[in-house]
């Protein structure tokens, strides 16, 4: 959704000569502020922090509240890339918010910042995605959602430093460079340096549902993901996109986006290696598409086509690994056809097949639901940070209802005879789902 980036130096480059060290900074952050701009095109801020700063790249979807947003009577300041569905119910008393930014920065205006348990509780209150960072007192506190669906990145070396992007910071001479573990959250002591994190309670495979027939849970999963469907919807007038292969996943995201009246395009990339057939996921997305009725925009590459994506494509996701380059490769040419159709959201049925054991290594594991929950752990590094920044390049932002944490929390329970089915590619429980949605 945005860009969001600060720096504060080290106690002794301050002592110095504050004024031109403080000058040198502002520059090093508006610098940063510049690289992140295809993350957000509808405006930016920098403010003041302590002697650090704070930089935002704004990407409005809705409506148009720029940051770094602050509360003057609290001392407060907030760079947030969030999309909290649940903003309008937290509870921040003699507050009337404008958008979810505001909400987190009055919620944690609240917080003891010293309490980890108190910060932590806090952050369980919010239904969304974010990565943010929040200023007061001459502390610094940086979190992300705990699945790790918006990006983060700090340097604790010569001073601490954080951004939306790897390569932002290491263009800026911050090195090394870490991402933040969703699972953590980090408060830094801005005047003295000294940071600290702390590891937040994760997801739980136990008590499974031991008794629930395949009927309730069809019902209950359906329930779910319409709900998670719902509220990632920007507004009913706005239209979006799907991210289409003709599967199981992308195909019930979009009946039921088809149910709910919503605006929509269906947008397939294939490549065309031979060009005396059609690529068999175009075939498959085109029968899927044609079955339900559902509109689709087929994007067909060349090979020449690839190869002059590929110096772009692979400085952006920062990997060489051929899986993350190809399945960025046809991300990039989907969300760059979105966006000339006007869409800033596309919904994407990534996590699907990690919670409902879609994987190979999911048959093989003597402990399904575990298994769903290590590949869950470890899907921010492998799948989340590529799609987020291919996407935002491309100045759209994803939506990934399957990573919803109501559903995620249900679907890790559930008995592992609801999710392998036998000579199923995809997991039963998304199967019965879809068939049942798609009635």
């Amino acid at each position: 959704m945005c860009g969001i980036i600060g720096i504060f130096p080290a106690g002794e480059d301050m002592n110095r000569n504050q004024d031109a060290a403080r000058q040198k900074l502002r520059e090093k952050i508006e610098a940063g502020v510049s690289m992140l701009e295809s993350r957000g095109r509808d405006g930016s801020g920098i403010m003041k922090a302590g002697n650090g700063f704070l930089g935002h790249a704004l990407h409005a979807v809705v409506n148009h509240v720029p940051q770094p947003v602050a509360n003057e009577k609290a001392g407060s300041i907030l760079v947030a890339n969030c999309e909290i569905y649940n903003w309008k119910e937290l509870r921040v008393e003699h507050h009337s918010p404008k958008n979810d930014a505001e909400a987190l920065l009055f919620l944690l205006d609240s917080v003891d910042l010293s309490d980890d348990r108190e910060i932590e509780r806090a952050l369980s209150l919010l239904d969304g995605v974010y990565a943010f960072a929040y200023f007061r007192g001459g502390k610094l506190l940086v979190a992300r959602d705990i699945i790790g669906v918006k990006p983060l990145w700090f340097s604790h070396s010569g001073g601490f430093a954080f951004a939306s992007e790897k390569k932002v910071l290491e263009k800026l001479g911050f090195s090394p460079v870490f991402e933040l573990n969703p699972r953590h959250f980090i408060v830094l002591d801005a005047a003295g340096g000294n940071l600290h994190s702390f590891v937040r309670d994760y997801f739980d495979v136990s008590p499974v549902e031991s008794d629930i027939s395949e009927d309730e849970a069809v019902k209950k999963i359906s329930a779910l993901l319409e709900a998670s469907i719902k509220k990632r919807v920007p507004s009913r007038d706005r239209k979006v996109g799907v991210l289409f292969s003709g599967g199981v996943d992308s195909t019930l995201v979009a009946l039921l986006l088809k149910r709910a009246g919503v605006d929509f395009t269906c947008y397939t990339t294939a490549v065309a290696w031979d060009s005396a057939r059609l690529p068999e996921d175009l075939v498959a997305a085109r029968k899927a598409a044609k079955l339900h009725g559902l509109p689709l925009k087929e994007i067909l590459l060349s090979p020449d086509d690839v190869l002059n994506a590929l110096p772009r494509i692979v400085p952006l996701i920062e990997d060489t690994n051929v899986v993350k380059v190809g399945v960025a490769l046809a991300l990039d040419a989907a969300c760059r056809h979105a966006y000339a159709d006007n869409c800033k959201v596309v919904f994407s049925g990534l996590g699907s097949e990690e919670i409902f054991a879609g994987y190979q290594r999911h048959r093989s594991s003597s402990d399904i639901n575990r298994e769903c929950l290590a590949g869950l752990r470890k899907i921010y590094e492998r799948d989340l940070y590529r799609d987020d920044v291919v996407s935002m390049s491309n100045g759209v932002e994803l939506r990934l209802p399957f990573l919803d944490r109501d559903l995620v929390r249900y679907s890790l329970k559930l008995p592992a005879s609801l999710k392998i089915r036998e000579g199923a590619r995809a997991g039963g429980a998304t199967q019965s789902v879809s068939q049942s949605t798609s009635q």
